[in-house]
C-alpha cells in the first residue's frame, strides 16, 4: 500500500493531467498540447529502461534511486515554475519534467506493480493486490482532486516542493521497508 500510495505523492498524475494547464502560460495552447502527449512518450521510455535495470540493480535498489532522482526532478520542477518564463527558463523547465519522467517510468511507475506481484503469498494475493490498487486509485483521486488548489495556494512551485517533501519522506519508507523480493520464495 505503502509503494502504490507513493506512486501518486510523487504528483505524477498531477503533472500528466494538468501539464496542458501547467504550460498554458509558457507554450502555445497547441504546443502545450503536444508536450503533454510527448511526455507519455518519455515516461514510456523510462518504463522500457526499467526492464534492462530491474535485474542489474535489483527492485529494492532501483527503486530507492528512481525515488531519490524524483526528488531531485522535483524540486528541479519547483525552480523551473519559480522563474520568469522565457525561452531558457522554458528549456530548464521541460528538461526537468523530461527527467523527472524518466526518473519516475523507470523504478516507482513499474517497480511496485513488480513487487506486489511478487511479495504476497498465493493465498492472500488476490485481496492483498487489490487493497494496494485501491490505494493507488484513492491516492490519485486525492491528488487529482487537490491539485489546482493546492496550486493556488502554494504556488505551482510550492505544491511541486510540496511533493518533494513526500517524496522525500518515502525514500525513508522505502529503506526501511521495502525489501528485494528477487529470488525470494514467499509462498510460505
Amino acid at each position: 500500500i505503502m509503494l502504490m500510495t507513493a506512486q501518486q505523492l510523487s504528483g505524477i498524475n498531477a503533472l500528466m493531467a494538468y501539464s496542458g494547464i501547467l504550460f498554458d502560460d509558457r507554450f502555445p495552447r497547441e504546443g502545450a498540447m503536444w508536450l503533454a502527449s510527448i511526455a507519455v512518450l518519455i515516461q514510456l521510455a523510462g518504463v522500457a529502461s526499467c526492464f534492462t535495470l530491474i535485474d542489474m540493480l535489483g527492485r529494492r535498489v532501483l527503486l530507492i534511486v528512481s525515488k531519490v532522482l524524483i526528488v531531485v526532478t522535483l524540486l528541479l520542477l519547483s525552480l523551473a515554475f519559480s522563474l520568469e518564463p522565457s525561452a531558457s527558463t522554458n528549456v530548464f523547465l521541460l528538461t526537468s519534467m523530461a527527467a523527472f519522467l524518466i526518473a519516475y517510468g523507470f523504478g516507482l511507475g513499474t517497480i511496485p506493480w513488480i513487487i506486489i506481484a511478487e511479495i504476497y503469498p498465493i493465498d492472500v494475493r488476490a485481496v492483498a493486490v487489490g487493497q494496494c490498487i485501491v490505494m493507488t486509485w484513492l491516492s490519485n483521486f486525492l491528488v487529482a482532486a487537490l491539485f489546482l488548489d493546492l496550486c493556488e495556494w502554494m504556488g505551482t512551485n510550492g505544491t511541486f516542493a510540496f511533493f518533494a517533501g513526500l517524496s522525500a519522506l518515502c525514500v525513508i519508507g522505502f529503506a526501511r521497508y521495502v525489501p528485494e523480493t528477487r529470488g525470494m520464495s514467499l509462498e510460505k
